[in-house]
């Protein structure tokens, strides 16, 4: 079960860090992929220290800072 989990925390994050998840404004600050990525790692049930590194890495990726 928990490397299901690991599968979708990471398949979330991917989706954000490479911009595939739809932003509904143009002028939403960088990280907003990345947070509606955590939201959906933790309340799908993943690890929250997981969905946080996750989550750090995927700003780092896209907006070069934490």
């Amino acid at each position: 079960m928990r490397a299901i989990r690991k599968v979708i925390v990471a398949a979330v994050f991917a989706l954000a860090c490479t911009g595939s998840v739809a932003v509904a404004c143009p002028v939403q600050p960088c990280d907003f992929p990345c947070w509606k990525a955590y939201q959906a790692c933790v309340s799908g049930g993943g690890d929250a220290m997981e969905c946080q590194f996750e989550y750090d890495r995927c700003v780092m990726d896209r907006c070069g800072a934490v």
